[in-house]
């Protein structure tokens, strides 16, 4: 027998909109949006799971979304493929972070916040629904009984969205780490090479959400070390801010 509790969490964020002159690279506009995210999402209990387990995969996935909402999405510079160029060229030395999706739209952007956020969650929890407020127009989008297949058949693949060379198997909205961007290479060469490198230098988004895990399991047996039936509960993760521009490995 399964048991699944419910949670609901809204966070604010914001995104830096960043439009291009058609077929160039010069900038277009700048334009603030600053949106409210609310998700519910559910977690499994099977009957051998122990409250105590179920209750760190919750805390878990709870935390690594709000983690990389606060860190990595909010005043992201958010653009379109057909804006590459113009990042590259203007905004390559900022120190905003990259949110980059098919199209630079409400409904995009929450299909690619359903995708993420289930991507990086635990095995056993799920989001089940999602509703993005747009503070400019008042206008809230809402999306219940979320299905990833159908959520997926409204994004494109990695070689759609970005081209042949892309340095990922995977969008980065599939991927269980705290990255918001994706970019290809010029060919097969320079692909393999980059790729390479990563490898090499190891560098990766993936420390702040292993910190993430081992701090909510030392705190959670901290606070609760006796009583089972108390474990249910969200705790609050005192995370240091490791914003960076590095990649996925």
């Amino acid at each position: 027998m399964t048991q699944t509790v419910r949670i609901k969490t809204t966070k604010d964020f914001g995104l830096q909109v960043v439009t291009n002159r058609q077929d160039t690279a010069d900038i277009e506009s700048i334009t603030y949006n600053r949106f409210s995210v609310q998700w519910s999402m559910y977690t499994v209990k099977d009957t051998n799971d122990t409250v105590f387990d179920v209750s760190v995969d919750q805390n878990v996935s709870h935390q690594k979304i709000i983690h990389f909402i606060d860190n990595y999405l909010d005043n992201s510079l958010w653009y379109d493929p057909d804006a590459i160029p113009c990042i590259k060229q203007h905004f390559s030395s900022a120190t905003n972070l990259l949110c980059i999706t098919p199209a630079v739209n409400i409904t995009i952007l929450a299909y690619c916040l359903i995708a993420k956020f289930n991507s990086i969650c635990k095995d056993n929890v799920n989001v089940a629904d999602l509703i993005i407020l747009d503070y400019v127009t008042g206008i809230e989008y809402e999306h219940n009984n979320i299905d990833m297949e159908t959520t997926l058949l409204k994004l494109p693949t990695i070689e759609d969205f970005i081209g042949e060379f892309s340095i990922y198997d995977q969008p980065w909205w599939l991927r269980n780490s705290t990255s918001t961007y994706d970019f290809s290479a010029q060919d097969e060469e320079e692909q393999q090479k980059i790729i390479n490198e990563l490898k090499e230098n190891k560098k990766n988004m993936n420390d702040d959400f292993a910190t993430i895990e081992k701090e909510v399991y030392e705190q959670m047996k901290s606070y609760y070390p006796e009583s089972e039936e108390t474990r249910g509960q969200l705790i609050e993760v005192n995370f240091k801010d490791k914003k960076t521009k590095i990649l996925d490995e």
